[in-house]
């Protein structure tokens, strides 16, 4: 093992008071001083397990590994399990505490305090697996760690379940080494309680989708280790390493040594990346008005726009105040304004800020005016901004009146070349558009609602992200790598600025200044309702990693590249197309101006929607969608500062939710893969977060909207995210009363709201003058100022520590604010669509001496969610506007705004300011979901017919608020409630327990899924409140959405309308219906009422009473709806009815989440038709027909499921059962019980109560019919299953179903485990026992009858025999004296009294025989007297007496003769055809019956050649037989019918007839040689590789018992006979037998076997059972050798019976005693006897007639090879070989040769085998003579290796240089993959070396030979040559070398060093002669050096120097 040692990092830290936690994050170093020889850190392993010895064999292993590897870090250790050295003294020799697998509770109460005194003195703690679950009652310890662990996933294979750890964090010690985000390894798998994200710093966590996490799963974020600081010390926890295998994995070690190190203070690290306690949030500027865009200078100053008013505000962090630089006219339409912004690069030397901008116009609906524009401003050095600093960058097409579209994107940001880029929008009205919240594709004149125009246009720079080159002077140019090159477009189609398209309003982006990648989010449509067939998915926002250029898909493609449809608004009504390609997309509209083919669209790499999501488990689908690109971090090591961010996020891209108030991380794997988002700060209060960025202190800049739907929010705000140690800064808050008047001014100011985090003492300094003096240190002070101007007045708040919060207040003294007030509507007043909404404003201003009324501005906006689309503002005091959905559908939580403004003229000693006030108004129908807060309240999926995707269920004091809401003309509220039981619901004011306003009485309605409406009268309290619904009973009640009755602030009153008829709850039939309704409107006139059924009209009224008569003429569900219409056109929908025509599904309710049909096909017969991918955990998708709100916890359900079609062998069809089955993924008691599609049964339950199934058990085979059954018994629920419908079998154990109510839907469900495809199951007999009997197990069949294996013979019958063939003929029967004979060629049946019709229980006369699968024809020629009515004969397919087809020659009560072709189904019977045949039609008739293998037809014929076919065609029935029937006659049977001949066409040319010996070598049992063949439900017999497969089942028929057993019979012979067999069975358990045995019955039979005692202990036993009374004759005989195989015989002289055996079938053993032989018997071979579950089969290899000599011997195999002998070494041959068998057998007969490799199957030998490959080749070949008798195995074995060995030569090059005196590291290595490495050699010149060798040659040329031989003696030789030159420079470095080692002398070097530069220069100037001079005296100087080695080199390198001259 060998773990890299980390260098020893440290720094002081002053370790204080535990309390001040003065331990930094980083901080490594070790805790405590201690004594001894130690390393860097001296750490106790402390191993103590008293809860068990789980772990014994890892501690045992592991921990001297760990000892190993820690010692390798340079970390000494001690292992103990003795607690006793938990004291003081003793831990204060440890700096660090390894808690190894330790479990239970190891420590007494001192030793506790010691341990914690350990740790609050600066201790470190490591806690590995077990410990990390020690459930010892110690709460610190708990804390320690953090969590619980309940339970743990499977550990039953070797070394548990592979699965894929997420390495979170890479740069702490414990995860440093691992490589890439996913690490696979195989574990026991620990589930926790709760999750330790955001108290501790998670290292590492788990991908519970690679693996089976069990009951306790934690789902999606699910850590695995973890770190944190925790009482005054250090905590390091690791789950993993449950196995000793575990700890030889180098990774898993270093991870607990990287660990142990940073708990020892002797590794930095990092460990609260993910812990909030970490962070605080502090304040900046909290006076803000509509702020949008941020960006932070290097200097930390913050620049932020402000929408509306047009500023560009700079916070000053040394000042901490807010000022403003530049103040722009803009046009604030939309979302237009002043928008996205960002310093430009080198900001410090130029000044360069980037700003997009709307530029205001004198004509805003002017298209010249239709821009936007971005500009590049200077900042001075006083943070001011001259306005004509402004270079125009570009300017972006952008609409405005009076189609205002809002999407501006509107993000600036620049990439790492210095190019800036650009977010721009659509620039379509979504709101105006016709798609109705979808993809806007409208090409209608005069508009412009086509997205394929601009995001999807090439040519058009909407919709892009585009990328640009500011140049000095304004303007730009385009840089290369963009979408289009402009050198291409020789078509002007395409815009060379794009850099990326098809988006819809990407609002927020960010550039990775890593990777330069770009991280951008896109916005969706507000469709929350996926519209499949009309328009495609509903809205999905997407985050996008975006790497490169390339096209985005909108409006084509959105999200996981869901296509919409094309669709063509142009026509009436529109034309739905297909839907568009993603992968090939066209745009093909006629605006179009660019290319018709784009690029391919890319799919989101992150996605959420209203319908769906791919991270559910963090952003689940539904509710607000508002998308945000946040920045990436970029960790610099060197940055000073105290709060950067640590380097966990380094590379981690940000992501924020507008409207949910969300911030997450995002990771990313090597290659930028996202994989994973985790929730950042979920419990810090973020209000709209609007923009962020990092600064250059490392710090996270978040500028918020704040919370509301106005465009000034009083709570917007900028803010900074800080990464803290120690304590966190105090938060100041401050307000102002009044914040503006006249001097003298008197303000009282309010701090409250300013807090510490650690709830310390904090004091306050008030500088009311912003003049930097402190002016009152209260908290609440009064100031009173003299002098007019604008204050900011400041707080600064300050702890204990010094840390400081400060805020501002701004003051205007000399200006007075004006007020606004809305005197209609009222703040929370309702409406309803389509009302034109009045307001009016009521303003003042004290010095304006006249309110303009066109400076009013009122911008009504429609609030969607928790934001708001703003329309454009619309001056004056008083107006209106129409309240349209704008896009949105009734079920989304829209609603409007009124936001209305007034800014005064200012003094000339005051600036100007403004007044607003914002009114919220509700729609009259609210849905439950779109509450402000809850609490205990769930959203649920809705069943409900009446708009809404969702409900809310409370109970037990759970409740919903909704605000603002009005009462103003509201008399009562309607709830649309459902619930199974009586309840209530109370309407409450301001509070759960407020003012009772109303309750509602709610009456059971039917179940969870029946929702009725419920009225409560209110009183208007006269003032804008919180409306709360309450729900205080014990019962779950459901609300899909509330009411408001009244005319409320709509400006005229509607229509009230109800159907009073039908109602609903009746069953209606096919004709004529009668609607009627009842409508009235309390200030206007209804003038009609119009009835609508599934939308379409069927009549109007004038007048009362209203009615309409519907002609209705299929049965079916429908809706109906009635229109009141009153005198101003308004109209009223009511409320929907459904009206069931004709029976249709009878009790049950349809639910399907996804694509579902359901038919019913008969009485008590149903089929649905439903894709799904699965019914398993998070997937829960199927269509259902169930029994709604059934009472009781005892019943019984079972079902017969007739088959499915096979989508995928896991689809499935069953019961189900839940409290609510229209509540997937979440209803819970949920269970369900299936046979699947091409596997065996499936007992389905949730086990965690999650609305999850969870756990899954399998049971019998697959096959149908399969019956299913479900048995509830208060808390337990069992399954069980059924071939046959009477014998079930229970499924495992009883299960409880948590969260199961005593009111639950059942029914059937299908899914097809397949997302495309639909799956279609057919049911019948399903059946609900409200008072069932305990199923138990059934009482077994006395006398079971068990049909032997099908005999396939000739099926044709010429009846030319005495009698019938009985094996052809297995169905016989008939009356009871009646007999069924062959008479003169002819079969004879008795036309008897009685038939099978319905309910008639026969009897009938019948000779059937197995019906044949696939295409056949059946022709008879019966011939039949009819003497009396009914009478008949004819062909009869047989099911059951319930089930079959049959064509009958009848005569019915008018005394004709008949052709009837008929089917009875379940006992209700259908005629295909009845034909009146002719009164000359003779009394024989021909009839042929026809299968194509799915349908029978018909015919018949009065001669056997003219054929008439009868009409209609029957259903093929499975496992049926087929044959002649005669019956129906109506008195004593007096006729016989006739049948000559009965003919199959085509048939098989086989009689059926066999001998009694089976050699088994085919591959089914031969059912025309067994008549009997029986085992247990679940198993088979089987025949397999020339041997019958006997189950060895548990149980046995000895003295009553039951069975089953295993047994395949054929009917004894008569008289003298003797049968013999060779079994084979490995007895596993105690009574397990094979045997011979004769049949009578279950309590009448003879049986010889081999039988285990125990596993180890096995005899013989003869033995006979008559009567019940078993009898031996033989026992307990033991089998020489004790073998699994034997041969037994048993022998019948005609009287009695004995039997024999054999252990190798020559030499023979008789057992004592001789049975009784039973008549009318079978004979063959049994297997049973087992005491658990089936585990083994017995093997029967021959079942033989004894007959005389018998020849047992078997042949003689003989095996050559060529060559005879290996011609290589070690036994292995080095060139091809030839094998070929022979063999002899005394018969002289001919034998069967065979072979195989030892792992296969035998095939015969056809001749010689050639083996040139090489390998081991093992074979084998067996014999086999004309008697069966097969030889042992000769087993052969060839070992080829005809190659040399592969050689390598390391450390030189063929044909290389070298300097002289270079260290060359030479070495060989040789592979060989057949037969090994035998030697390697190596030399140099023809001198041998070690290896590896350092060698340093002298000059010259050199050989490097390598030699290697393999084991089987081939050789490869690889020779490289290369030279030795000798340089001046390189001699300089070689005295270097042996000056610097100390070999030469000071004087020698320098005397050497001068002669050797004097040759050089020598050289250098061709003056040979000096050169060698100089070197001779070099090589005297040399032979001085007392190094004698030294000096010999040095002379070598002077010859070696003259030679070249």
């Amino acid at each position: 093992m060998s773990v890299a040692r980390n260098l020893r990092w440290k720094r002081p830290v002053a370790v204080t008071a535990a309390a001040t936690l003065g331990l930094s994050l980083l901080a490594a170093t070790p805790s405590a001083a201690h004594e001894g020889d130690h390393g860097d850190a001296h750490v106790l392993i402390f191993t103590a397990t008293p809860a068990g010895p789980w772990h014994d064999e890892a501690i045992d292993y592991g921990t001297p590994v760990l000892q190993d590897a820690l010692d390798d870090a340079g970390i000494t250790s001690e292992a103990t399990d003795d607690p006793s050295v938990f004291n003081d003294e003793d831990l204060a020799h440890y700096d660090a505490l390894v808690m190894f697998q330790t479990n239970g509770d190891p420590w007494n109460d001192e030793q506790k305090q010691a341990l914690q005194n350990y740790q609050q003195n600066g201790g470190g703690i490591a806690a590995i697996h077990n410990a990390t679950d020690m459930r010892g009652d110690y709460d610190w310890w708990d804390d320690l760690v953090g969590t619980l662990m309940p339970g743990h996933a499977d550990t039953s294979p070797p070394e548990g379940l592979e699965a894929t750890v997420q390495v979170e964090d890479s740069t702490h010690p414990a995860t440093s080494h691992l490589e890439g985000f996913e690490w696979v390894r195989s574990d026991e798998w620990y589930n926790f309680s709760t999750n330790v994200r955001g108290d501790a710093h998670v290292l590492l966590s788990m991908d519970e989708t690679t693996y089976d996490p069990g009951g306790n799963a934690m789902g999606y974020d699910h850590p695995i280790s973890w770190c944190k600081l925790y009482d005054g010390g250090r905590a390091f926890a690791t789950a993993l390493g449950h196995f000793p295998s575990h700890y030889d994995e180098p990774e898993v070690i270093q991870h607990m040594v990287g660990g142990i190190e940073w708990a020892a203070g002797a590794a930095p690290g990092d460990c609260g990346g993910t812990d909030w306690g970490s962070y605080e949030k502090v304040a900046l500027d909290q006076n803000t008005s509509a702020p949008f865009g941020l960006t932070v200078a290097p200097d930390r100053r913050v620049f932020f726009t402000e929408l509306v008013r047009g500023e560009i505000r700079v916070f000053d962090p040394e000042t901490h105040t807010t000022s403003t630089a530049l103040d722009l006219d803009v046009y604030y339409g939309g979302e237009d304004g002043l928008l996205g912004i960002t310093v430009g690069p080198n900001f410090e030397d130029t000044g360069h800020l980037y700003v997009y901008w709307s530029p205001a116009s004198d004509d805003d609906s002017d298209p010249a005016n239709f821009f936007n524009r971005v500009s590049r401003f200077t900042v001075d050095e006083n943070s001011m901004i001259d306005p004509a600093s402004e270079e125009v960058i570009i300017e972006v097409p952008a609409r405005r009146q009076p189609d205002e579209p809002g999407h501006t994107g509107g993000d600036l940001d620049f990439d790492l070349d210095g190019n800036l880029l650009i977010s721009v929008g659509d620039d379509v009205n979504p709101h105006s558009e016709p798609s109705g919240g979808y993809a806007p594709l409208s090409e209608r004149e005069g508009t412009f609602h086509d997205a394929r125009e601009t995001s999807a246009n090439t040519n058009d720079l909407r919709g892009k992200l585009l990328r640009i080159t500011p140049e000095a002077d304004g303007g730009y140019s385009i840089p290369e790598g963009n979408l289009f090159d402009e050198a291409d477009d020789t078509d002007d189609e395409t815009r060379p600025e794009i850099y990326a398209m098809g988006f819809r309003n990407p609002f927020r982006f960010t550039v990775d200044p890593d990777t330069g990648w770009i991280g951008l989010a896109d916005y969706a449509p507000d469709n929350g309702q996926d519209a499949p067939d009309t328009r495609g998915p509903a809205g999905i926002v997407e985050w996008n990693l975006i790497k490169e250029p390339g096209n985005y898909g909108w409006p084509l493609c959105i999200g996981p590249n869901e296509p919409y449809r094309d669709v063509d608004y142009t026509t009436d009504p529109v034309t739905v197309g297909d839907y568009f390609d993603c992968d090939n997309p066209i745009n093909d509209s006629t605006r179009n101006t660019g290319k018709t083919e784009l690029p391919v669209a890319r799919e989101a790499d992150m996605y959420y929607g209203y319908q769906t999501s791919s991270i559910p488990e963090v952003i689940p689908p539904g509710g607000g969608l508002a998308p945000m690109g946040g920045p990436f971090y970029d960790f610099d090591p060197d940055l000073e500062s105290e709060t950067k961010f640590p380097e966990y996020f380094d590379g981690k891209p940000f992501f924020y939710e507008w409207s949910k108030n969300d911030v997450f991380s995002l990771l990313l794997d090597d290659a930028g893969e996202f994989r994973k988002a985790n929730p950042y700060l979920p419990d810090m209060q973020f209000l709209a977060p609007q923009d962020m960025e990092f600064g250059p202190d490392g710090s996270l800049y978040v500028l918020e909207w704040g919370g509301g739907f106005g465009r000034d929010n009083p709570d917007s705000g900028v803010y900074r995210i800080d990464y803290v140690s120690g304590s966190r800064s105090p938060m100041a808050e401050a307000t102002a009363t009044p914040d503006s008047g006249h001097a003298p001014l008197e303000v009282e100011f309010s701090s409250e709201g300013s807090h510490d985090p650690e709830d310390e003492e904090i004091t306050y300094a008030w500088d009311f003058e912003n003049d930097g003096e402190v002016d009152s240190t209260d908290p609440n002070p009064v100031h009173t100022y003299t002098e007019d101007g604008a204050y900011d007045a400041r707080l600064t708040v300050t702890d204990p520590h010094g840390k400081s919060g400060t805020t501002t207040v701004p003051i205007t003294v000399g200006n007075t604010r004006p007020t606004v007030d809305f005197t209609w509507p009222p703040d929370g007043g309702f409406f309803e669509w389509g009302d034109e909404l009045a307001w009016d404003l009521d303003v003042s201003d004290p010095e304006d001496d006249e309110i303009v009324e066109d400076d009013v501005i009122v911008q009504p906006a429609i609030g969607h969610d928790d934001h708001a689309h703003s329309f454009d503002p619309v001056p004056g005091l008083t107006g209106s506007w129409t309240a349209d959905l704008g896009g949105h559908s009734r079920a989304d939580n829209a609603f409007y705004v009124f936001d209305g403004r007034y800014t005064d003229q200012g003094t000339d000693t005051a600036p100007r300011l403004s007044g607003s006030e914002a009114v919220v108004l509700q729609p009259k129908i609210k849905q439950g979901e779109h509450f402000t807060s809850s609490d205990g309240v769930d959203t649920v999926s809705s069943a409900d017919v009446e708009v809404g995707n969702n409900a809310i269920a409370g109970q037990d004091g759970a409740w919903a608020a909704y605000e603002p809401v009005n009462l103003t003309n509201v008399g009562s509220i309607s709830l649309r409630v459902a619930s199974a039981t009586e309840g209530t619901v109370e309407l409450r004011r301001d509070a759960p327990d407020g003012e009772l306003l109303g309750t509602a009485d709610v009456e059971p309605t039917g179940g969870l899924s029946d929702y009725t409406d419920v009225t409560v009268d209110v009183n208007d309290p006269g003032e804008t409140f919180t409306l709360y619904l309450v729900f205080p009973g014990t019962d779950e009640i459901r609300l899909n959405f509330f009411e408001a009755n009244g005319k409320g602030i709509s400006p005229e009153t509607r229509p009230e309308v109800q159907i009073t008829s039908p109602d609903g709850s009746e069953q209606l039939e096919v004709g004529e219906v009668e609607i009627t309704a009842a409508a009235s409107d309390a200030e206007n006139e209804v003038t009609e009422v119009e009835f609508f059924v599934d939308g379409e009209s069927v009549g109007t009224d004038g007048s009362a009473p209203y009615s309409a008569t519907w002609n209705v003429d299929e049965e079916a569900r429908y809706e109906l709806t009635a229109v009141a219409t009153n005198d101003l056109g308004l109209s009223t929908t009511s409320r929907i009815v459904v009206a069931q025509v004709g029976e249709l599904y009878g009790d049950f309710e349809a639910f399907t989440n996804t694509e579902a049909e359901f038919e019913r096909l008969g009485t008590n017969e149903w089929a649905i038709t439903a894709n799904g991918g699965n019914m398993w955990q998070g997937t829960d998708e199927y269509g259902s027909l169930y029994l709604p709100a059934v009472s009781g916890d005892r019943w019984m359900a079972t079902v017969k499921v007739d088959g499915q079609e096979n989508t995928n062998d896991s689809a499935k069809a069953g019961l189900i059962v839940r409290n609510d089955v229209t509540q997937p993924g979440t209803s819970l008691g949920y269970g369900a019980m299936a046979m699947r599609a091409g596997l065996s049964f499936e007992w389905l339950t949730d086990t965690d109560g999650n609305g999850e199934l969870d756990a899954s058990s399998s049971a019998g085979e697959h096959g149908y019919p399969a019956w299913v059954r479900i048995f509830r018994d208060g808390d337990e629920y069992t399954a069980y299953w059924s071939t046959d419908g009477e014998n079930f079998t229970q499924v495992g154990e009883p299960q409880v179903l948590p969260g199961a109510d005593d009111v639950q839907d059942i029914g059937i469900a299908v899914t097809a485990h397949n997302a495309t495809e639909t799956s279609r199951a057919e049911f019948s007999e399903f059946e609900l026992d409200l008072d069932p009997e305990d199923p138990g197990d059934p009482e077994p069949d006395p006398d079971p009858d068990y049909p032997g294996p099908v005999c396939r013979m000739q099926q044709s019958d010429e009846f030319d025999g005495d009698a019938l063939h009985a094996k052809r003929w297995t169905a016989v029967r008939t009356a009871g004296d009646a007999e069924v004979a062959l008479a003169d060629g002819s079969l004879v049946l008795p036309v008897v009294e009685g038939d099978i019709n319905e309910g008639t229980e026969g009897p009938i006369s019948y000779a059937g025989q197995p019906a044949r699968e696939g295409e056949w024809e059946i022709e008879t020629e019966v011939s039949i007297e009819h003497t009396r009515e009914w009478q008949h004969a004819g062909l009869l397919m047989h099911g059951s007496d319930d089930d079959y087809v049959k064509l009958a020659f009848t005569r019915n009560s008018a005394g004709d003769r008949i052709m009837e072709f008929q089917t009875e189904t379940d006992g209700s019977r259908e005629w295909h055809d009845n034909v009146t045949l002719p009164s000359d039609f003779p009394s024989t008739a021909h009839l042929r019956l026809a299968s194509d293998g799915a349908e029978l037809t018909a015919a018949y014929s009065a001669d056997g050649e003219d054929w008439t076919a009868l009409d209609g065609a029957a259903q093929v029935i499975e496992d049926a037989t087929v044959g002649v029937m005669a019956a129906g006659d109506t008195d004593t049977p007096e006729v016989d019918a006739s049948f000559a001949h009965f003919s199959v066409t085509p048939d098989i040319d086989d009689d059926g007839a066999r001998e009694p010996s089976d050699e088994f070598d085919g591959d089914a049992v031969d059912g025309c040689r067994w008549s009997v063949g029986r085992t247990a439900p679940e198993a088979e017999l089987a025949v397999t590789d020339g041997q019958l497969v006997l189950p060895v089942t548990e149980g046995d028929i000895n003295e009553g018992e039951s069975g089953p057993i295993s047994y395949l019979g054929q009917p004894a012979p008569e008289g003298e006979w003797e049968f013999e067999t060779r079994l084979t069975l490995e007895h596993t358990r105690e009574w397990q037998y094979t045997g011979l045995m004769l049949h009578a019955d279950d309590d009448n039979y003879v049986r010889v076997s081999y039988t285990a005692g125990s596993p180890s202990e096995r005899f013989l036993e003869f033995q006979t059972e008559t009567d019940g009374s078993r009898e031996w004759h033989d026992n307990n005989v033991e089998v020489p050798g004790d073998p699994d195989t034997v041969y037994l015989r048993l022998a019948s002289d005609g009287s009695e019976l004995t039997a024999a055996y054999s252990v190798d079938g020559e030499e023979w053993t008789d057992l004592e005693g001789a049975a009784p032989l039973f008549g009318d018997a079978t004979v063959g071979v049994a297997a049973a006897g087992d005491t658990g579950e089936m585990e083994a089969d017995a093997l029967v290899d021959y079942f033989r007639v004894v007959d005389g000599e018998q020849d047992t011997t078997p042949p003689e195999v003989e095996v050559t090879t060529d060559p005879g002998e290996p011609d290589g070494e070690n036994g292995w041959f080095v060139s091809p070989v030839t094998v070929t068998a022979s063999a002899t057998d005394d018969s002289d007969e001919p034998v069967l040769i065979e072979t195989r490799d030892p792992d296969g199957d035998w095939e015969e030998y056809t001749g010689a085998l050639e083996i040139s490959e090489d390998g081991v080749h093992d074979l084998q070949f067996r014999g086999t003579d004309d008697a069966g008798n097969v030889s042992e195995p000769v087993d052969v074995a060839v070992e080829l290796d005809a190659g040399a060995p592969e050689l390598v030569v390391d450390g030189v090059e063929d044909g290389g240089s070298y300097e002289l005196g270079t260290e060359l590291a030479v070495d060989a290595d040789a592979e060989d993959a057949v037969s090994g490495v035998a030697s390697v050699s190596l030399e140099l010149d023809g001198d041998a070396l070690d290896m590896p060798a350092t060698i340093t040659p002298e000059v010259g040329e050199h050989t490097l030979a390598a030699t290697a031989s393999d084991e089987a003696g081939n050789v490869a030789e690889v020779t490289v040559t290369f030279e030795v030159d000798v340089s001046y420079a390189g001699t300089h470095e070689l005295l270097d070398t042996l000056y610097g080692e100390g070999v030469l002398e000071r004087w020698d070097y320098h005397r050497l060093r001068n002669q050797l530069a004097v040759a050089g220069r020598a050289v250098e100037q061709e003056h040979d002669g000096q050169a060698e001079r100089a070197l001779d005296r070099f090589i005297g100087f040399a032979e001085r050096v007392s190094d004698d080695d030294a000096g010999a080199q040095l002379i070598g390198v002077a010859e070696a120097l003259k030679a070249k001259l």
